[in-house]
């Protein structure tokens, strides 16, 4: 924190402080010039729905309501005419996010015995459209849709091995590396976007380890062609029974996945 001490004693002065006495109503007036940097801590496992929050308090330690009450702070802005302006309230641009600042009433803080006045100033910033957007279309959509496109597999035959395999392998390796380019910010623990990283890949994971299943059952189950064996039927009849009840249960999974997803994430 950096504060002036030019003090002037003229109502009318030009310096940065100033100190006078208000005859009218018998009352000290001081005017001040402070600059401040404030910190936030800030939690950022909602990504990209996080929204914060931050108070700014300004109390007075010497003396209680009965000698010293502060006003709640006034917000001066000239950001749309360039004239300045008085107000409670202000939103402004900054980036990737929206910051909204607005005072609060005047209340009191115990200090001992007395209580003290305090004045404050509420910070409020959430991300903007095209913070999101960046996000949503960069990564969303794009996982979203190979996760969607890893239910083609399901149409290939069985035993064109290199095509069905080659396919979900490449879908799995480009959605990985679409994640590691996430400009996501830093120590945010287990967040959203997480959530839905592991959400799209196990449409993916699932239809491997399906795939991966049915040529186990074709080399070490099956005797003389495609008859299992202990007579377990058909292995060509398992293998599309098994691909369609797959397919049916991960497209139901994305549906429900995404349903769930976008509605606990509007309330953030």
């Amino acid at each position: 924190m950096e504060t002036t001490n030019v003090l002037s004693f003229e109502k009318d002065s030009h310096s940065i402080n100033s100190l006078w006495y208000y005859y009218p109503d018998h009352k000290l007036r001081f005017n001040g010039l402070l600059i401040t940097e404030i910190s936030c801590k800030m939690d950022f496992q909602s990504f990209p729905f996080d929204s914060h929050q931050c108070i700014f308090y300004l109390k007075n330690w010497i003396g209680s309501t009965r000698r010293v009450i502060l006003k709640p702070p006034i917000l001066l802005t000239n950001y749309e005419d360039g004239n300045n302006h008085e107000v409670d309230e202000i939103t402004l641009p900054g980036g990737n996010y929206e910051f909204n600042f607005k005072t609060l009433p005047t209340s009191t803080f115990k200090d001992g015995g007395d209580g003290g006045s305090m004045a404050q100033v509420e910070i409020n910033f959430k991300r903007t459209s095209s913070s999101r957007n960046q996000v949503f279309g960069g990564y969303y959509v794009q996982t979203g849709t190979f996760a969607t496109l890893s239910l083609l597999s399901y149409f290939i035959e069985q035993s064109i091995v290199p095509g069905r395999m080659g396919m979900l392998i490449t879908l799995y390796l480009i959605k990985v590396n679409t994640y590691n380019s996430v400009e996501a910010p830093p120590g945010r623990g287990f967040s959203s976007i997480d959530i839905w990283s592991l959400g799209m890949q196990i449409p993916i994971l699932v239809a491997i380890l399906e795939y991966g299943i049915l040529l186990s059952m074709k080399k070490f189950w099956t005797k003389g062609g495609n008859q299992l064996e202990d007579g377990g039927g058909n292995y060509e009849t398992i293998m599309k029974h098994m691909d369609l009840f797959t397919f049916i249960a991960s497209a139901f999974y994305l549906v429900v996945f995404n349903v769930c997803y976008w509605f606990i994430g509007m309330f953030y």
